[in-house]
């Protein structure tokens, strides 16, 4: 397969140039003279260093609220130095001051190669007191690099200074392993996609499930529900032979980079799923990307939403209450008679527990422990969080990569689970009934994009015809 035919690189001499500034993403950076600068495949910028940086526009708001609009140099473990808003609720996000390099020493400042610098653009600047979700507008980054990359180059991780070069080429040598399926009736245009995944997928280092203030609303989805099914509907697209699908493997696969940077060295944002690394380990060719949640080679706080929430009954279930009502009484199965489970938390606290239980009793158990949040938000999660899982699911089941995913049975039963999911039948019905937790039964059994229910439906969980497995 010829490079330049997929649209995808140019020649090295047309793609470098000299610059005395770059902009991208509503972002400018200029410097004290020319520089040789160039693009990755994603569309990033690079530039030989060291360089000097004497403006970056939009510049440094400093007000009562806090900083805003602000660079830093390569992503720092649970702290950021791009936005110092302080929201009503919850103050600073994990904000660090001495990270912000306009904020701590000021311009001109001088970036060695093999540094990322990171610039922001904060949403709503001349908010006073507003809650603003997400705080950023959009992300830009500039990689400061020794010598000029291969033409076919992706833009390596910000995180540190290890700047891994991964090449197209990487991935030309394993497109066997991609599925070439008929699309199904409905596919969304490609463009959709390719815009929505070209823009940086940053601050992915800030921890937990307030990293989502720091998902750049122009860059990437705020939220880990939209998150996760946005990217389970794209790795459910690149298995299909559509339009420009190229295109949207290349920035899928850079989300998967960046993924697999931050879980080797940070906690990382509560939005993470294994498959966009395990995905990317596999066409890029790299075995301790492919293989990290099985090798466990990563920080010990990273985790993805499928490591956390997913149980097995009865032997790992947490909760003291028995169901009076559900088959074998001591949490055995869930409700809907299964052995794969989800649970919002691991603690062992039955305010976080309510699969075992029938929901009848769930608001009995919600008075009885006082608890927060009611066993009838517990399940409003689940709903949120399970078509992901069903998505990346079936996109994985299409290479016959199920074993690459941690606890790997535990997770395809779920997403099996979820996919048959009927609560048509009157032991079932949760929404006649009040409290009515949920708005929209209809996901249930759904992953709630109709071409990849279609796809389901025709596909289901089979191997691929003549994708090639180690």
């Amino acid at each position: 397969m010829v490079l330049a035919a997929l649209g995808l690189v140019t020649t090295q001499a047309l793609a470098e140039r000299q610059a005395s500034s770059l902009g991208q993403h509503g972002i400018t950076w200029t410097f004290d003279k020319e520089y040789q600068v160039g693009r990755f495949i994603t569309g990033d910028y690079w530039i030989v260093g060291p360089v000097t940086i004497t403006e970056i526009d939009p510049p440094l708001k400093e007000s009562d609220f806090g900083d805003r609009n602000g660079t830093m140099i390569n992503a720092a473990n649970g702290k950021q130095g791009l936005d110092g808003y302080r929201t009503p609720r919850y103050g600073q996000i994990q904000y660090d001051e001495s990270l912000n390099i306009e904020a701590r020493d000021g311009l001109p400042v001088t970036v060695d190669p093999g540094n990322s610098v990171i610039s922001a653009i904060g949403r709503n600047l001349d908010a006073d007191g507003e809650n603003i979700n997400p705080m950023l507008q959009s992300v830009g980054i500039l990689t400061v690099v020794s010598e000029p990359p291969p033409a076919d180059a992706f833009r390596p991780s910000y995180v540190g200074a290890d700047k891994v070069i991964y090449r197209w080429s990487d991935v030309e040598a394993n497109l066997s392993r991609l599925p070439n399926r008929t699309p199904v009736a409905g596919i969304p245009s490609s463009y959709e996609y390719i815009e929505k995944l070209r823009g940086p997928w940053a601050l992915l280092s800030v921890p937990g499930w307030q990293g989502r203030y720091m998902h750049a609303g122009e860059n990437m989805p705020n939220y880990h529900r939209e998150v996760g099914r946005f990217l389970g509907r794209s790795a459910v697209l690149v298995t299909m032979r559509t339009h420009n699908r190229m295109e949207v493997l290349k920035h899928l696969l850079q989300v998967g980079i960046d993924y697999y940077a931050v879980g080797q060295t940070m906690q990382g944002t509560a939005a993470q799923w294994q498959w966009p690394v395990i995905f990317a380990g596999i066409m890029l060719g790299d075995e301790k990307m492919r293989d990290v949640y099985l090798t466990g080679n990563r920080h010990p706080d990273n985790g993805t939403r499928g490591q956390r929430h997913l149980y097995r009954l009865p032997e790992e279930n947490r909760s003291a209450v028995d169901s009076a009502i559900v088959p074998g009484g001591k949490g055995m199965t869930t409700w809907t008679g299964h052995t794969a489970a989800w649970r919002q938390s691991t603690k062992s606290v039955n305010c976080y527990h309510q699969e075992h239980l029938h929901p009848s009793e769930w608001s009995s158990v919600t008075a009885q422990e006082s608890c927060p949040q009611s066993l009838h938000t517990r399940e409003t999660y689940r709903r949120i969080n399970s078509p992901a899982y069903a998505l990346m699911a079936l996109a994985a089941s299409s290479m016959g990569e199920r074993d690459r995913f941690y606890r790997s049975d535990l997770y395809f039963d779920y997403a099996e689970r979820w996919m048959d999911e009927d609560l048509s039948s009157p032991e079932h019905d949760v929404y006649g009934k009040a409290p009515r937790y949920t708005i929209d039964s209809r996901e249930y059994g759904s992953t709630t994009s109709g071409f990849a229910d279609r796809y389901y439906q025709h596909y289901g969980w089979a191997v691929a015809e003549g994708v090639s497995i180690d």
